[in-house]
């Protein structure tokens, strides 16, 4: 499919014609799930990440928003790769934990260490009452502009506010974790 091809179907997507992505994703899922296992080496996980960069983009709030539409499916997928290799480290990572340590008896004494009422009790602990709010609003999905409407704060504050807490709580957990290990 030409550029101009593609370019056609998207004006008519941004226009609110739904049908047209399909298009649009014949066109891409091929060359994004080759992108993708390039990255990864692995076809499932590619064809994962490059379907749900498509999906993420039908699903985007705002599509006229996005100016090259190419450059922004490969990010998408690109950030999707990532997160998912992230993901699947962490997995090997508490995998290999549960294999190495013999006193584990077996995995949900692992899940029990970080269950939500632990998790609820450090973010008590740690945060403030504003800190809680911004964090609640994060974790229920809320973009850093809407929490700053609805907090009354500026949009770069919001931001900035969300990665200072969740340092603190990075390493409040990790200081948790300690403890439970000893």
């Amino acid at each position: 499919m030409s550029r101009e091809e593609i370019g056609h179907f998207w004006d008519q997507f941004v226009k609110g014609d739904k049908e047209a992505f399909g298009n649009i994703y014949k066109a891409f899922r091929p060359i994004l799930t080759f992108y993708c296992y390039g990255l990864m080496n692995d076809r499932q996980f590619a064809e994962n990440c490059s379907s749900e960069a498509l999906i993420k983009t039908y699903n985007h709030s705002n599509p006229s928003e996005i100016q090259d539409l190419r450059q922004w499916l490969f990010t998408v997928a690109k950030n999707q790769c990532i997160s998912q290799l992230r993901k699947d480290g962490l997995r090997n990572n508490v995998r290999q934990k549960i294999n190495d340590d013999e006193t584990l008896a077996y995995p949900p004494q692992v899940e029990s260490s970080l269950n939500k009422e632990t998790l609820d009790e450090v973010i008590k602990n740690e945060l403030d009452e504003q800190e809680r709010n911004i964090w609640r609003l994060h974790t229920e999905g809320y973009s850093n502009s809407e929490m700053a409407e609805i907090l009354n704060m500026n949009e770069k504050t919001v931001a900035n506010k969300k990665s200072e807490i969740r340092s603190r709580l990075k390493i409040r957990m990790k200081k948790f974790l300690e403890n439970q290990e000893k």
